[in-house]
């Protein structure tokens, strides 16, 4: 029985955090549940949405016999969910695994409500979706065997960027997502089951299935092929035991990425033939008999002639595909970022976003921005992982804190009529690749990272789990595809910031005048443009500092003492003199501008104590006659880093 005023307490599984519910409500909400499991198929609609809410019963913690408060709690929609899809692989027919699902979740929740065992089968499958050692695996089922199924999409953002236009590109990531969050469950509520799925999320499918299903992972890969032409998408099985299961999540993951690592390298891919593809099946297109190169991505032949807005266009068959699913679908994406609108009432009614036609249309100044970041030392935390459980609720709380993380951080930076001018790519797990105009990029970035870490910090205030962030900034009509692979590049050196830091939220920026100047690529450029001076710019940032940078710019932008003519000319002088000249001649500058009257001393000294501010986030200090930053061995030239960055930081003076 429920003692009034009684505290349950469990730790988060993700984040460590110490959780707590009133004793008398959580065994509410878990008769709530164990009375829903009358009606089977309602149940099961509940448990496959995946209910994130707090409050939801399905994440109140599975209690066992002998659990610790301190230990990581398993959620009992995991437990449910997962449960169900074990059972399924072990069923013979139908029948037999809808009520053998069914007594399961019985069995699971009368355990928790009433502390009554539940029969060996089902302590059979909470011993391998859980790993906890409190459960036996009975003799009979050491033996069964499963199997487990693990793949998805590869090389995702180089299928997006074949060809620079808007509609192709958010057409390649239409068709990914559908597959992940349509075509794949489709295909396994008609075979199996939609429990199968384990977990999908980071561009990673795990599905368990039946022995007799061996043969699933071509025709998963061939779901790619003929829904996403030109895509690819690998898929590996192998059967175990249950008793090699338990506990062992880790361990069965790694062999089986190990597997698709192999199966990716060795393999010649398999281009879609014509008739397999599901928009030449839907569509009446001409069939070119001597077809010349696709102008869209210089690579194919364009055998289809396509009727668009500007008149009759040859196309090959990816971009084909491309092009019918970005100008005929808004995308998920799209929708729950609209959803997350209408929540914060930025929409209303049935009022949808407007979708920009191209990059031109999603500038502001003529200006775009690609970000692709990342999370940090995410390996680190999925290789703990001991059940099958963790692992599930681990890819829907990753994928709900990223998405909320970006879509935060888009309304805190963008005004309410530029809202809609944002392309997302890709947004789920801990993976963000998306344009929007370069004038917000810096402060959503950092926005992005902050929001992130919000979400994953532990018991003791620090995140568990941070965010990297590479930004290249360029005018609309430059090649994405390039910019995209400087973005990469970007975000690897920030990711290597962040691990000299000890894995703290990094931003890396780069702005280009010119592509021929970084065709190199990005470390390149910068060893040969920085790599002798006396001095270091501060990028990639740690989030203080480049908080603390676009607080000085704004600064900047509201004293005409200190405008953008005044930078410019500091960092110009750095690089042509001699760090002891360049002293002088910023001496020189302070006595003829700031120290003339009280106001100018003012000015000089709120400017000394925001730049000190930068300098405690790097951990060095900025002396009162030294024009840089110290820390440690290093000068920082500060003025460089702001002169990139002043454009795109919002203040008085724009």
């Amino acid at each position: 029985m429920a003692g009034e005023g009684k505290m349950i307490y469990w730790t988060d599984a993700i984040t460590s955090a110490s959780k707590k519910e009133e004793e008398a409500k959580f065994y509410a909400g878990v008769q709530a549940l164990r009375k829903k499991t009358e009606d089977g198929e309602a149940f099961s609609r509940e448990l496959l949405a995946q209910r994130w809410e707090e409050e939801h019963p399905l994440n109140l913690p599975f209690l066992y016999r002998g659990y610790a408060p301190n230990r990581p709690a398993h959620l009992l929609q995991d437990v449910l969910a997962v449960g169900a899809g074990f059972i399924f692989a072990l069923a013979e027919e139908q029948e037999k695994f809808q009520a053998a699902c069914r007594n399961y979740w019985r069995e699971v929740l009368d355990y928790v409500l009433t502390g009554k065992e539940p029969g060996d089968f089902t302590r059979g499958i909470l011993a391998v979706v859980t790993g906890e050692e409190v459960f036996p695996l009975p003799q009979e089922l050491k033996t069964a065997e499963v199997l487990l199924v693990k793949g998805g999409p590869v090389t995702i953002k180089r299928y997006f960027l074949e060809n620079h236009k808007l509609p192709d590109i958010r057409g390649a990531s239409y068709l990914l997502d559908k597959i992940a969050s349509k075509e794949i469950p489709d295909f396994l509520r008609e075979r199996y089951s939609v429990f199968c799925q384990v977990y999908t999320g980071g561009g990673n499918t795990l599905l368990v299935l039946p022995p007799a299903a061996a043969g699933v992972a071509a025709e998963l890969e061939d779901i790619y092929r003929r829904h996403a032409p030109g895509s690819r998408a690998y898929f590996v099985e192998k059967k175990y035991t249950l008793e090699a299961l338990v506990g062992k999540y880790s361990q069965v993951a790694g062999e089986l990425e190990r597997l698709k690592t192999e199966r990716q390298f060795s393999d010649v891919p398999r281009a879609a033939e014509p008739e397999e593809a599901e928009v030449v099946k839907k569509g009446e297109f001409k069939t070119l008999a001597n077809p010349a190169v696709c102008r869209r991505c210089d690579y194919r032949d364009a055998r289809y002639l396509v009727r668009t807005a500007a008149g009759e266009e040859p196309m090959c068959l990816t971009c084909l595909a491309k092009y019918k699913a970005g100008s005929e679908a808004k995308g998920r994406l799209k929708g729950e970022y609209e959803q997350f609108l209408r929540q914060k009432s930025y929409l209303t009614g049935e009022k949808e976003l407007e979708q920009c036609k191209d990059l031109q249309q999603l500038a502001v100044d003529d200006r775009i921005a690609v970000l692709y970041g990342d999370g940090n030392n995410m390996g680190e935390v999925v290789k703990n992982f001991r059940s099958f459980t963790a692992i599930r609720y681990f890819a829907r709380y990753t994928d709900r804190a990223t998405k909320e993380a970006v879509f935060a951080a888009l309304v805190a930076t963008m005004p309410k009529d530029h809202l809609h001018k944002v392309e997302f790519l890709s947004l789920g797990g801990d993976d963000l690749f998306l344009i929007l105009p370069a004038k917000y990029a810096l402060t959503a970035a950092r926005l992005m990272g902050e929001n992130f870490e919000k979400s994953y910090r532990g018991r003791e205030g620090k995140p568990v789990l941070t965010l990297s962030v590479g930004v290249v900034i360029a005018k609309y009509n430059m090649p994405v595809r390039e910019l995209f692979e400087l973005a990469q590049e970007s975000l690897k050196i920030a990711k290597l910031r962040s691990r000299e830091l000890g894995g703290i939220g990094t931003v890396d920026v780069e702005v280009l005048e010119s592509f021929t100047y970084f065709e190199q690529g990005l470390k390149a450029f910068r060893e040969k443009t920085f790599g002798g001076a006396d001095y270091y710019l501060m990028r990639p940032y740690s989030f203080a500092v480049l908080s603390g940078l676009e607080n000085l710019i704004r600064f900047f932008k509201k004293r005409e003492e200190l405008g953008k003519n005044q930078i410019y000319r500091f960092r110009d002088s750095a690089l042509s003199m001699d760090p002891e000249e360049f002293k002088w001649f910023y001496l020189y500058q302070v006595a003829r501008h700031f120290l003339k009257n009280d106001r100018t001393k003012q000015v000089y000294a709120e400017f000394r104590g925001k730049v000190e501010e930068i300098a405690g986030a790097l951990g060095g200090c900025f002396q009162e006659e030294d024009p840089f930053i110290t820390a440690g061995d290093r000068k920082y030239l500060f003025w460089a880093d702001i002169v990139q960055l002043w454009d795109y930081v919002g203040g008085g003076g724009e």
